[in-house]
């Protein structure tokens, strides 16, 4: 895990963020979702500057539900949408 954003001030619910720059398959999210479940973590955000493979993106929506995946044109729409890129 790369970091951490608590949602609020009180700490109460916490993101976990993963961050990659190569293109991603399901073994990576796996290991992502084992250090989620090590946290007791409920929300996860993993960030690739590439893509993720399409077996990737199934295995998330079969098992880590709590997982948003954003891919590299995501991120640059995200960045200039809120003034950082």
């Amino acid at each position: 895990m790369d970091g951490a954003i608590k949602e609020e001030h009180l700490g109460l619910d916490t993101v976990y963020i993963q961050a990659a720059l190569a293109e991603h398959g399901p073994a990576g999210l796996q290991s992502f979702g084992w250090q989620l479940e090590s946290e007791k973590a409920r929300k996860g955000v993993f960030i690739t500057t590439s893509g993720f493979t399409k077996d990737a993106r199934e295995y998330v929506k079969a098992h880590r539900e709590r997982v948003v995946l954003i891919d590299g044109p995501q991120l640059a729409t995200l960045m200039v949408d809120f003034g950082m890129g």
